[in-house]
């Protein structure tokens, strides 16, 4: 795969991945699109950490579907777009506007409003990857 400019998540049927636990949105949203497709990836690993998906990824023991890390491709791996549009995933941000909010949370808060609108534009961009 690691020639490829890009990857048919039909492609994975059989093939050794990585996911994320059950803890993890991916994890499900994952179960769904293979059930959708038909496929059965060889689950070989399930952890909740990205950094360990990364690391197994880099040891050649299976593939995997990340969001796409903002510090580019992670160690020895390579990112590859995925061509299939079945990927949605949101992102939220609660507070009890009922309660106070001190000035540094409030400060916070608006800064992750405005960082989401960028983020939106990067995803728009890149959209979700695999490794």
């Amino acid at each position: 795969m690691a020639r490829q400019k890009c990857v048919d998540l039909k492609e994975l049927d059989h093939e050794n991945f990585i996911d994320f636990d059950e803890m993890s949105q991916l994890h499900h949203q994952n179960k769904e699109i293979f059930q959708e497709l038909g496929i059965s990836p060889n689950i070989v690993m399930e952890t909740p950490q990205d950094v360990i998906v990364y690391g197994l990824v880099a040891a050649q023991r299976g593939v995997a579907i990340i969001p796409y890390p903002l510090g580019g491709a992670p160690y020895n791996t390579k990112i590859l777009p995925i061509s299939n549009k079945m990927f949605q995933r949101d992102i939220y941000l609660m507070w009890n506007k009922n309660r106070y909010i001190p000035p540094a949370a409030e400060y916070f808060r608006d800064f992750l409003i405005c960082s989401g609108k960028m983020f939106d534009q990067f995803l728009a961009h890149n959209g979700p990857s695999i490794i």
